[in-house]
């Protein structure tokens, strides 16, 4: 019984996973084949950044209002209707989008399927995995975004060697289709939810700013290390492999601070702030880098310790509002969208009139500023138990 309930946990947490990754897709393939997107179409390091703005401004436009539309009609169909629309998206991008205008109206469409597929997931968790597995649950998910950055340093790889791109979106609308065609039809109905304590939207704004802050700093790693590794002196082909290494890195570090926080028993806001000055570092050694291997050092530690803390913060959040876990979590998350999009576009402004040095600085001194209102958002996510689950409860139970 033991093991079945495991591997049942164990595919949930997979689809999680894929759903998640493939909302985000759009936003780090463009980044990944930022090269050859900014040739073919026309565009600077400006537009890059204003195009990616255009996905995470929708994603924060459509968080807080889907999140509460994902409690109403379950995490089941929201994700599938989630991963079909980001299906539908890149394959615009790969077959329809001839300017920067057309990108940045398809990219803003996949922003509104990312915004349902964070909090679809976070409630399919919820409700499916045990609560003393949850941190792992949620550190496997959130590593769906360096997957995801990944997937585009292999693409900027791939479209190296073959001398193009659009092929490559192709594949990924395929791969969306797959997701969505894979999140189970019906399971193990959850207990009724009929939550006594709603998710208050002005109570979560230090956290929705914390987790924003973080995101504004990190989100320049997976959009714009291959275009600045190129300006650096690497080859594309080299800059990619990087991306796909600092992805990797940051892949195994939200697993592995997933898996601490089930052990930790509580303090992750603390943990969380750790990891952000563990990044601010990363990103000076990006701006002082005078070398490939400096650079490369300095892109490991920015991504695979200053991004390795989103699953153990939502974790945190549905800790704290158990009952509603997708419209907390959809509040938070507008501030994470909120983040990327504005943290790609500044970042995307100060390395056209400046440097990529400057841009990686300015991500260094966010960090640091997100560090300082996690552990002062610790009292606003203090744990509760849940009010209207209490059979599940009693299941949950370590």
């Amino acid at each position: 019984m033991r093991s079945s309930t495991e591997a049942s946990e164990r595919r949930t947490i997979a689809t999680a996973t894929a759903i998640a990754g493939v909302g985000v897709l759009p936003a780090f393939l463009c980044g990944g084949l930022a090269v050859r997107l900014r040739a073919d179409l026309g565009f600077g390091a400006d537009g890059l950044g204003a195009a990616v703005a255009a996905f995470f401004t929708a994603s924060a436009l459509g968080s807080a209002v889907l999140g509460r539309l994902v409690e109403r009609t379950g995490a089941r169909s929201s994700m599938r209707a989630a991963a079909a629309v980001s299906a539908c998206v890149l394959l615009g991008v790969g077959l329809a989008a001839g300017s920067w205008t057309a990108l940045a109206a398809l990219l803003f469409v996949g922003g509104l399927a990312n915004a349902a597929a964070h909090p679809a997931t976070h409630l399919f968790l919820a409700e499916e995995v045990r609560h003393h597995r949850q941190g792992l649950a949620f550190g496997v998910k959130q590593a769906a975004i360096p997957a995801a950055t990944l997937a585009a340093g292999l693409a900027a790889t791939l479209a190296g060697l073959l001398d193009g791109w659009r092929g490559i979106f192709v594949v990924a609308a395929a791969a969306a289709l797959a997701a969505a065609a894979g999140v189970p039809l019906a399971g193990a109905a959850p207990a009724p939810r009929r939550p006594r304590r709603t998710a208050p939207g002005i109570g979560l704004a230090l956290p929705a700013l914390a987790i924003g802050l973080g995101t504004a700093a990190a989100v320049s790693v997976g959009a714009f290390l291959v275009d600045a590794g190129v300006a650096a002196g690497l080859r594309e082909t080299v800059a990619g492999a990087l991306l796909m290494g600092a992805s990797a890195a940051g892949l195994a570090g939200r697993v592995f601070a997933g898996w601490l926080a089930d052990r930790r028993g509580g303090r992750h806001l603390r943990a969380v702030a750790l990891t952000l000055v563990g990044g601010a570092g990363g990103f000076v050694l990006l701006a002082a880098a005078s070398g490939t291997w400096l650079f490369a050092a300095g892109a490991l530690l920015a991504y695979g310790v200053g991004w390795s803390w989103p699953g153990v913060f939502m974790f945190a959040v549905v800790r704290a509002f158990p009952d509603t876990p997708a419209a907390a979590t959809g509040v938070t998350q507008t501030g994470a969208f909120l983040g990327s999009g504005g943290g790609a576009l500044l970042f995307g402004v100060v390395a056209a009139g400046g440097s990529y040095d400057a841009a990686w600085m300015l991500s260094a001194g966010l960090a640091l500023a997100a560090a300082a209102a996690m552990v002062a958002s610790r009292p606003v996510l203090r744990p509760r138990a849940p009010t209207a689950e209490p059979a599940r409860l009693a299941e949950l139970t370590p």
